[in-house]
């Protein structure tokens, strides 16, 4: 399996609360911190119309201040992995982008980009335009043509990415699609094969990009045994709170969404493997998917007790048919409550 991985993280440890107005449940979470050695509570409801920020101080708990979301999105700059300056290379996300004399959408086209061309930002402006709720700026930029010409001009902050994984046979450039609310957006990832749009993938009603913290892509080409050569790769959203994991097969024709979303919240650790036909352990015509689910100590951060669920895919006329094939039981340990551990989200 290859990957791509931005190494950023965030250093330190805290507690995360969070309050669900339907249950009235509290769920508690170890996650990275952005203060390091930080002993801190952060306390919000599952719509993060407040933020509740709590300090630990001996036995004391005291409430520092309360937030509104909105705030709370501003201070986390939801922009930030697209985010480009000065000197950035980024590459151009969509059909084509229009090249402009002026940073504005009325002014002149000098050109068009073709998808996943690559540019080199030479200034940012201080003119916004807002598209699909996107507020992005306009960049001054520049490139060399298919002619091999030098040229200069702008575009718009939303038509360009820095988010580019290639693979043997392919280009995957990610980027935003639409901003939905304060809580939710949409990513899309365009699919290149000889310079070309292979694919165009929308990925709807992604939550948490508030505590983004890095990506992770992973791929597996020309996978064998089933009835076309199909490709696999995945997408890894990984924030203070969860890692949400959206796999895909694809080929020449069609884009296949895994009928699996996996992420990982409160006290249950969840890991996951795709085992391919040609790999170890490995059946004909077959993916299997394990996934591992652990409770956590409430006395430590180890793993007390864990099962583990597999399920078997296959794929026939392009759509994806699922088989439930056990389910371990699960092991409670005494020290761990298993009702609460089972009942977070």
């Amino acid at each position: 399996m290859n990957s791509f991985q931005n190494k950023s993280m965030l250093p330190g440890l805290c507690l995360l609360v969070s309050f669900s107005n339907k249950q009235h449940s509290i769920y508690i979470a170890a996650i990275k911190a952005m203060i390091s050695n930080s002993k801190r509570i952060f306390c919000f409801d599952m719509k993060r119309t407040f933020l509740f920020q709590f300090c630990l101080s001996g036995s004391m708990l005291l409430m520092i201040h309360a937030l509104p979301s909105a705030m709370f999105a501003q201070q986390r700059q939801m922009y930030s992995p697209f985010q480009l300056k000065e000197g950035d290379v980024a590459y151009a996300f969509g059909a084509s982008v229009a090249l402009h004399d002026r940073p504005d959408y009325k002014s002149a086209v000098v050109e068009y980009l073709p998808a996943g061309h690559s540019v080199m930002v030479l200034g940012e402006t201080n003119r916004f335009t807002v598209l699909r709720n996107m507020k992005w700026q306009w960049l001054k930029i520049t490139y060399t043509n298919a002619n091999g010409n030098q040229r200069e001009g702008y575009v718009w902050g939303g038509s360009l990415t820095p988010k580019k994984f290639e693979t043997k046979d392919h280009v995957f450039l990610l980027g935003l699609d639409r901003i939905i609310d304060s809580a939710y957006v949409d990513f899309r990832i365009i699919i290149l094969q000889n310079n070309k749009i292979l694919h165009s993938v929308l990925i709807k009603n992604v939550n948490f990009l508030f505590d983004f913290s890095h990506i992770d892509f992973e791929w597996k080409e020309n996978i064998q045994g089933f009835d076309s050569d199909y490709n696999y790769f995945e997408l890894k959203i990984f924030t203070v709170e969860a890692q949400v994991r959206m796999p895909y097969f694809f080929d020449n024709k069609k884009v296949l969404k895994f009928p699996i979303v996996v992420s990982q919240s409160g006290f249950v650790y969840k890991s996951i493997e795709f085992i391919f036909p040609e790999d170890k352990g490995g059946i004909p015509g077959m993916i299997r998917v394990l996934t591992r689910f652990g409770a956590l100590s409430e006395h430590s951060f180890d793993i007390a007790e864990e099962y583990t669920e597999e399920v078997r895919l296959t794929i026939v006329n392009h759509k994806i048919k699922e088989k439930q094939v056990y389910k371990k039981s699960w092991n409670c340990k005494p020290y761990v409550n298993c009702k609460f551990l089972m009942d977070s989200p």
